[in-house]
């Protein structure tokens, strides 16, 4: 058995054990924060910092299940018109796309789709001013449009009548939604869901948790009766024993 020489080298052994530490700054209007963690390979003890006022709960979950899905993007104002854009091939594989909405750069130009190097650009079609042209602009067009793309599938919300426009900061749109996740609570060993209670201005270490993150991974789950104040602070360390 080799033990540790020196104190820097204790302190960066624990700090290797350390799997993950997030800090949460609560919002004021969310209850609730969900915390992904990676799988481990040996027990976890689960420390909870638990700065701000208003109590949590916390409970569990584990990521046991994976299925390919169909990725996609909505483009589009929800209030106005949006179109759904799939990618037909099931997987990972799809989240690499990208799409993006602007404006013709010539007066007269027509709508379009093309994908080029993963990104879908939607150009919009422009009058004889070179404006937007909203009566070609619509989002059953421009679904149109986009369905033309090999690979690809378009469906426009409402009746199609809405408008689409360029997108305002030009940055494209990642596809997501590649794989579907399947996550199961976590059961203490009288079939009981795992839930633990900690204090507001409170800091405690639960486990070791013999089988937790296993599967492919693992979530914890804060939830609080009301939001806690902004800015105020939970700090969440998951460390190997």
């Amino acid at each position: 058995m080799n033990l540790p020489k020196s104190f820097r080298e204790i302190q960066e052994k624990r700090f290797n054990n350390t799997l993950f530490k997030q800090d949460i700054v609560w919002d004021e209007e969310s209850t609730k924060a969900e915390i992904e963690i990676p799988v481990a390979i040996q027990p976890v003890l689960i420390a909870i910092d638990n700065v701000q006022e208003q109590a949590l709960t916390v409970t569990f979950e584990q990521l046991i299940k994976q299925t390919p899905a169909n990725a996609t993007a909505i483009i589009g104002d929800p209030e106005v018109a949006t179109v759904t854009i799939t990618c037909e091939t099931p997987g990972l594989e799809g989240e690499k796309y990208k799409i993006i909405v602007v404006n013709g750069e010539t007066a007269g130009a027509e709508l379009s789709a093309a994908l080029e190097d993963d990104l879908i650009t939607v150009t919009l079609a422009t009058d004889e001013n070179g404006d937007p042209d909203n009566t070609k602009n619509t989002a059953a067009a421009v679904a149109t449009e986009i369905a033309k793309i090999n690979g690809f599938s378009a469906e426009e919300s409402g009746d199609g009548s809405g408008v689409i426009t360029a997108f305002s900061d030009d940055e494209p749109l990642q596809f997501s939604g590649g794989m579907d996740d399947t996550w199961a609570p976590l059961y203490d060993s009288e079939g009981n869901e795992l839930s633990l209670e900690i204090g507001g201005e409170t800091a405690r270490v639960f486990g070791p948790f013999d089988y937790f993150p296993r599967f492919l991974g693992g979530k914890i789950t804060l939830t609080a009766e009301s939001a806690p104040a902004e800015d105020g602070l939970t700090t969440v360390i998951v460390q190997e024993v």
